[in-house]
């Protein structure tokens, strides 16, 4: 038994609990920093937030 979930014009599903299509963007993405020797530093958190 399958779920149908009602789709809005752009065919995207449509509104409902906390989910908006609204808040649907193009191009979003995924960035990771790390210290490949395993050090500790705030550099690191800083670099990250280039991502944001």
């Amino acid at each position: 038994m399958t779920h149908q979930v009602p789709l809005n014009k752009q065919g995207l599903p449509k509104a409902q609990g906390l989910y908006n299509p609204e808040n649907e963007h193009d191009a979003c993405g995924i960035g990771f920093v790390a210290n490949i020797k395993g050090n500790k530093s705030h550099d690191i958190i800083k670099q990250g937030c280039r991502f944001c």
